[in-house]
């Protein structure tokens, strides 16, 4: 991936504050084009990170250890979001070499750094081989490496004395020797090190994106459904509703702009994909309706600081709760229909048309309304189209530059694969829209501004005229301050 699709594949959507984790190891597995290059990258990537942690403490870590994570942060000063090392791999491996037992990351929290110098201490205190082995198993394997890294380099001397020269500089780097005391003291004053300058390494990971166009080799269609995929697990594992509501952000923007293509890996033994992405998306929305998930363009958000960004959101709530953007085409909505349309073909012709059952029969009818549905609204030059969550669930409202707004709806529920029938379509003015609390039928049907259409006869006649020439009262410049609002189209 060059620069620039590097950029727009972790710039999208709206700004968010989530701190997304991108295990090195899955992006070599997974998401590589040509996992030779792919590893290059890693690699350069670990040694710039290695070297910053060697010039801030004066040693680094051997067998790259402190090196596991990549991490997506965003700029809360220009809303950019950009790659960095994730301090997380230096602090939790510390802790688990040193045998701290803390569940905290906080290195302003006085009781992990008190731990922290307990070890240390005892560290310190140890100059014989068999407790260092059994106090700091860790450590003791490090010296085994000593004595392994001197043999390869008498080995490397004899052929290639450039090799040779370059692991004598990483085992003087590591803090190695092959004389046990001298080793043991070495590594009591690089953990030593480690732990008082880890504030500084943690904050050198946070403050030094790493340059984008160091990702050769990786596929940008892999990657980006594999950090869409990303954004959704954090969602589901958070309990915290602003982190969800966050983190769904990118995940509409990727389906909105995947639409229409198929887009599959393997990830953990399973084909992953835009589509059944999209499928465990509406379960997830299903299960918290309060969420909205809003698509924007991220070039909006330009240069915002965090807060505009907020205050931005913020106004695009306001009066709009249960209902989002979210631009799906109507070959997409149909994609879950494509198997039972696939079944029934072969189904009619097998048996004539009187052979078949009721249910079959039934369920042809309401896929063939659907697809009537979707014909005449996406072409009736609507400008702005919004689906509904929470109690306008399974509903679209479709916005006219007259003001009109036409409210219809597709499916018994937004996951039924089983298209509704049954159900009027109601027209009637943006306020009388944004004042909806609910869809209450007998409601809507007093109002003298709402006007009601069956889907009987050719009832895109019907619409289709109310659209031309209402006989609803109206107002255009309520609809066009939605339309900007909302950016779209």
């Amino acid at each position: 991936m060059n620069k620039e699709e590097m950029y727009n594949a972790i710039n999208k959507g709206i700004p968010n504050q989530i701190k997304i984790e991108l295990p090195v190891e899955d992006l070599i597995k997974y998401c590589s084009e040509n996992s030779i290059e792919l590893i290059t990258s890693m690699n350069n990537i670990r040694e710039k990170y290695e070297n910053a942690i060697l010039r801030i403490s004066g040693h680094t870590k051997s067998n790259h250890e402190f090196f596991d994570n990549l991490r997506l942060i965003t700029n809360y000063k220009n809303s950019d979001t950009q790659i960095y090392v994730s301090p997380n791999c230096f602090l939790i491996r510390l802790k688990n070499i040193l045998g701290v037992n803390s569940e905290s990351s906080d290195l302003d929290d006085l009781k992990l750094i008190n731990k922290f110098n307990t070890r240390l201490n005892l560290l310190n205190s140890i100059y014989d081989i068999d407790l260092l082995q059994e106090n700091f198993p860790n450590i003791f394997e490090d010296y085994k490496y000593s004595l392994n890294l001197t043999d390869k380099i008498y080995e490397e001397e004899k052929n290639n004395f450039e090799k040779a020269d370059m692991i004598r500089e990483n085992y003087q780097k590591y803090g190695l020797d092959t004389r046990f005391k001298v080793f043991l003291c070495k590594q009591k004053w690089m953990y030593y090190s480690f732990v008082k300058y880890a504030k500084d390494i943690l904050n050198y990971a946070n403050n030094n994106p790493i340059e984008l166009d160091n990702f050769k080799g990786l596929d940008k269609e892999k990657f980006e459904l594999y950090v869409a995929n990303r954004y959704l697990e954090y969602a589901k594992k958070s309990i915290d509703k602003q982190n969800m509501q966050s983190a769904i952000y990118y995940l509409t923007t990727y389906l909105n702009e995947s639409c229409g293509r198929f887009i599959s890996m393997m990830y953990k033994d399973k084909e992953l994909s835009n589509v059944s992405l999209l499928k465990d998306f509406r379960k997830f929305l299903k299960n918290n309706y309060e969420l909205k998930p809003i698509n924007e363009p991220r070039n909006v958000f330009n240069s915002y600081h965090i807060k505009h960004v907020k205050n931005h959101i913020n106004k695009y709530f306001n009066g709009l709760a249960n209902w989002c953007v979210i631009k799906i085409s109507p070959n997409e909505i149909l994609q879950n229909q494509q198997a039972r349309l696939e079944n029934m073909a072969i189904y009619n012709m097998e048996y004539p048309i009187q052979n078949r059952d009721l249910k079959h029969k039934i369920i042809e009818k309401y896929i063939a309304m659907l697809i009537r549905k979707l014909n005449f609204y996406e072409n009736s030059n609507y400008k702005l189209r919004l689906f509904g969550i929470g109690p306008f669930e399974s509903h679209i409202a479709y916005f006219y530059s007259n003001g009109m707004v036409v409210v219809d709806k597709l499916y018994d529920e937004s996951l039924d694969i089983n298209p509704t029938y049954n159900e009027a379509i109601y027209v009637m003015d943006v306020n009388t829209f944004l004042n909806m609390i609910t869809m209450d039928k007998p409601n809507l049907r007093d109002n003298d501004n709402v006007k009601r259409i069956f889907h009987s006869g050719v009832w895109e006649e019907r619409l289709q005229k109310e659209i031309d020439m209402p006989s609803i009262i109206l107002d255009e410049e309520n609809v066009n301050v939605l339309i900007n609002k909302y950016h779209t189209k």
